[in-house]
């Protein structure tokens, strides 16, 4: 049994967990932006729709 090879496949196994678990924190940041930026949205909305007392 080569233990060079099981090396390897456990690298690239260990480098694509990582880039996945990479991905998933950057979908997750941009979700929590646009949530941001949505509330944000609503409540300029809202100012510009109360009527001028």
């Amino acid at each position: 049994m080569n233990q060079a090879g099981n090396t390897t496949s456990g690298s690239k196994a260990f480098a694509s967990r990582e880039q996945a678990a990479e991905n998933q924190y950057a979908r997750q940041k941009e979700q929590e932006q646009i949530k941001a930026l949505k509330a944000s949205l609503d409540a300029k909305k809202q100012e510009t729709d109360k009527p001028n007392q």
